[in-house]
């Protein structure tokens, strides 16, 4: 449409502006001219574009450095020189007076290729003066790698037909599935398009939703612009209307018309704030109003009523830009003045138009007054690599159950090949899962399995030793292990104490892995008291020192419970419970006659038992 000088501007994010401005960091116009946001203002800059309305795209890197640039026919690398195969995208017959995409509303759309870093496709539409030629959308691609990095066209991949009939609509936005949606509208339909560009490719078949009927105008001029989230959609056809966009499905919800086809004239172009909050539009055949409508009230009705005029740009267009003000270019002045609205999340006039706050180059011819299309961020599959460890019961045979639970993932798939969001493990090992999230991080989860339950063991489990011995206890099975009672043991914190039981015991050994888990066992320690004790059959009191008294030698552990001596009448003549005494062979003080005397011995042993002893002994003097 070469008698219409407009705007427009898309910018495609799916995150907030900001943080995808590098890729739109710089403005290349259609006419020689364009902004480079590198400095504060923006600087002008001029290009190598000679004529157009229209079409124009540009890509940066990351840092914010100019790529390339093109106007849907040529396609101009960072020097501004073309690109060698960069001639021709589009080989149709060119209307009179111009080319076949330079006065296309949206002519051309740059988007990334999902999933190489260095390739981009350049898609062209054709504008509405060829006729039965309009509408009709091609494709190339463009590796940054060729022509010693300043890029060039594949050979292979130029002029790729995709389809025909579209009105002069294109716009781009990332996408939640590592994905590109490309929206255009049929020029027969009240349909919108919405189609997925993958890894894969271009899935021509698309996503449709209906217009509303303020865009349901035989028009087929107008811009497309989504929200910075992605979320809202301004679709300029005869009037405006504003929709919901689900970006994971593709589809627009219809939601308010702001505007229709008035007596002053059509809608081109609208954008929205940094916050989402505040929608603009521009009515650039005709008055040229610009209007803002506040998207935060609480109605419907609401939302209309805060319509709030803003400033006048005759034949114009607008712009959001990577620092979060619009530019506006057009209306008063000659067409190489930029406005610029300041504050654009503000209500109402605080957000500040400024008229002609930038001068373009003198070299900018002024013959086209649109600023370029959408810029589309790029896609990088970025990986994400996490690992965990998951145990079971510590007293239950139960399987572990793993379970994906992120939200909005998709094609996740186990080491296995299931792609269940559930698992049931029974055995230790390494499982992992793969899976996708927005936008588009690939993750590889590696879950370690183990069961944490204590097979905890020991060793002897019942034994006897003699008194006075020794014993290694020794338990295995845990990582840590405690012994009750500590009493006869060398150490009670280790898995392989000494015992040296004095009585007969149960020691308890409790064992606790790293995992907290606990078990316990038993030893049970019995006393062989069976030690040999001497019970003389005669001795000699005759004060030599020499055997000089009758008691029981060899008692280590036992005790006296008593000592009789009887005579042959059965006369008690001796008794004592201390087994360090014993019978020195009187009687009553006098010596007792040499002679047989009878006895009668009870021990106790330290485990309750009790030893009875009966015998004779035999005074020798």
């Amino acid at each position: 449409m070469r008698y219409r000088l407009w705007a427009i501007w898309v910018i495609l994010l799916l995150l907030p502006a900001y943080l995808n401005a590098q890729y739109g960091n710089v403005w290349i116009f259609n006419d020689r001219g364009g902004l480079d946001f590198s400095s504060v203002p923006p600087r002008p800059v001029s290009s190598a574009i000679t004529a157009g309305w229209e079409a124009s795209a540009t890509m940066c890197d990351a840092d914010g450095r100019l790529l390339f640039y093109t106007d849907g026919l040529y396609i101009w690398d960072r020097n501004h020189n073309l690109m060698p195969n960069g001639s021709i995208l589009v080989s149709l017959p060119p209307p009179p007076n111009g080319h076949v995409t330079q006065s296309s509303s949206q002519g051309v759309l740059i988007v990334p290729v999902p999933g190489q870093r260095n390739k981009y496709y350049v898609f062209s539409l054709t504008n509405g003066e060829l006729n039965a030629n309009m509408g009709r959308l091609y494709y190339c691609v463009v590796d940054m790698e060729l022509n010693n990095g300043l890029g060039d066209v594949v050979a292979s991949q130029k002029e790729i037909f995709v389809a025909s009939g579209f009105t002069e609509h294109m716009s781009g936005v990332s996408a939640n599935h590592c994905n590109v949606w490309i929206l255009t509208i049929y020029q027969n339909s009240n349909k919108l398009n919405a189609f997925s560009v993958t890894e894969e490719g271009i899935n021509l078949i698309p996503v449709q939703s209906d217009l509303l009927p303020a865009n349901q105008y035989n028009v087929y001029f107008g811009r497309i612009t989504f929200s910075p989230d992605g979320q809202k959609l301004l679709v300029a056809r005869g009037g405006m209307a504003l929709y919901k966009f689900d970006i994971e499905t593709g589809r627009a919800t219809g939601w308010l018309t702001l505007a229709r086809i008035g007596l002053t004239g059509y809608y081109y172009v609208g954008d929205f704030s940094t916050d989402n909050s505040k929608a603009y539009i521009m009515e650039s055949f005709g008055s040229g109003n610009i209007f803002q409508f506040d998207l935060n009230q609480t109605s419907d009705a609401d939302i209309l009523n805060s319509r709030t005029y803003i400033a006048n740009a005759v034949n114009g267009s607008l712009k959001l830009g990577p620092d979060g003000k619009i530019y506006v270019r057009g209306g008063e002045g000659n067409s190489r003045n930029i406005s610029v609205i300041e504050y654009p999340d503000l209500a109402g006039t605080a957000c500040q138009f400024a008229r002609n706050s930038i001068e373009l180059l003198p070299s900018t011819s002024g013959s086209g007054l649109c600023l370029p299309n959408a810029t589309v961020p790029i896609i990088y599959k970025d990986t994400f690599i996490s690992s965990r460890m998951q145990g079971g019961d510590c007293y239950s045979d139960q399987p572990v159950i793993l379970n994906h639970t992120v939200p909005n993932s998709w094609n996740a798939r186990w080491e296995n090949g299931s792609t269940d969001n559930t698992r049931s493990i029974t055995e230790e090992g390494t499982y992992w899962i793969s899976y996708y999230t927005p936008p588009c991080n690939y993750h590889i989860d590696t879950i370690h399995v183990f069961f944490p339950r204590i097979n905890l063991s020991v060793s002897p489990q019942d034994t006897t030793i003699q008194y006075g011995d020794s014993i290694m206890l020794q338990a295995s099975g845990a990582e840590e292990y405690m012994w009750w009672p500590s009493t006869g043991l060398d150490n009670n914190i280790t898995a392989t104490p000494w015992a040296s039981p004095s009585q007969p015991v149960q020691y308890t050994v409790y064992g606790f892995n790293q995992y907290g888990c606990q078990d316990s066992a038993t030893v049970r320690i019995h006393i062989d008291y069976t030690i040999p004790y001497l019970i003389p059959n005669a001795f000699s009191p005759n004060g030599d020192g020499i055997n000089d008294v009758f008691k029981v030698e060899g008692l280590p552990v036992q005790l006296l419970a008593e000592l009789k001596v009887f005579n042959r009448w059965g006369q008690c003549i001796f008794e004592a419970t201390d087994k360090t005494k014993g019978w020195d062979g009187t009687i009553k003080g006098k010596l007792a006659a040499s002679d047989t005397y009878y006895y009668l011995i009870q021990l106790i042993y330290p485990d309750g038992g009790m030893e009875t002893l009966k015998g004779d002994i035999m005074i020798l003097r």
